[in-house]
């Protein structure tokens, strides 16, 4: 139920939101466009944060800075989740996904 103007912006911006994601291509920066549009309709550095955050959860993409070495492992094997999602979608080649995640500081293994 629409109570007032705020839940009806919420409404209308929430299906928004759903338009744009729902029109994604592999490959496009959906995230980037979601939270410009975010940014269109006046929320606050915090707000943008937060969503932010959420749309990066949502997308399976790491966080932007780990504060400690166990969240830098965390960062890593969000990384590598990412772009195993990527190469299982079709968004990169196997190849790809290899180069992507050499380190070029670790042995090889044969």
């Amino acid at each position: 139920m629409i109570a007032d103007d705020a839940d009806a912006l919420a409404v209308t911006f929430h299906r928004m939101m759903r338009a744009v994601l729902a029109a994604e291509r592999p490959g496009a920066d959906t995230l980037g466009r979601t939270i410009e549009l975010a940014r269109d309709w006046g929320t606050g550095p915090a707000a943008d944060a937060r969503l932010a955050d959420a749309l990066r959860r949502l997308h399976g993409e790491p966080d932007e800075a780990p504060a400690t070495p166990e969240s830098a492992r965390g960062a890593a094997i969000g990384t590598f989740a990412a772009n195993a999602r990527r190469s299982r979608e079709g968004e990169i080649t196997p190849a790809e996904f290899h180069e992507i995640m050499d380190d070029d500081g670790g042995p090889t293994r044969g």
